[in-house]
């Protein structure tokens, strides 16, 4: 019986959090040995950053996409996604364990 994802024998095990709010806050992520990573997605609207549910899961499935086109394997090589005109901010990301934003 698994207890937790199979990371092989990936040198760097995490867990790259691209799932809804609604469906990750049911998960027992507290038990989970790894570093989480948050990803979300906002976009300057007059000066503001908003979060938009729809173009929001569009672009984790973008950024789905680039982690297996790039094969990417370490969490920092998420800094330089640059998709659909999202790009990482780390004037609006959290600790970098913790939370990744993409601003348009």
């Amino acid at each position: 019986m698994r207890t937790g994802p199979d990371t092989g024998n990936h040198k760097n095990k995490i867990l790259i959090n691209l799932a809804s709010n609604e469906y990750f806050s049911s998960l027992q992520i507290k038990k989970f040995p790894y570093p989480v990573y948050h990803i979300d997605f906002r976009e300057n609207k007059n000066g503001k950053l908003a979060g938009n549910s729809i173009t929001n899961k569009k672009m984790k499935g973008v950024m789905a996409n680039f982690i297996i086109r790039n094969r990417t394997e370490n969490p920092e090589e998420l800094k330089s996604f640059s998709e659909d005109g999202f790009t990482f901010s780390p004037a609006h990301s959290g600790e970098f364990h913790s939370h990744l934003s993409g601003v348009k």
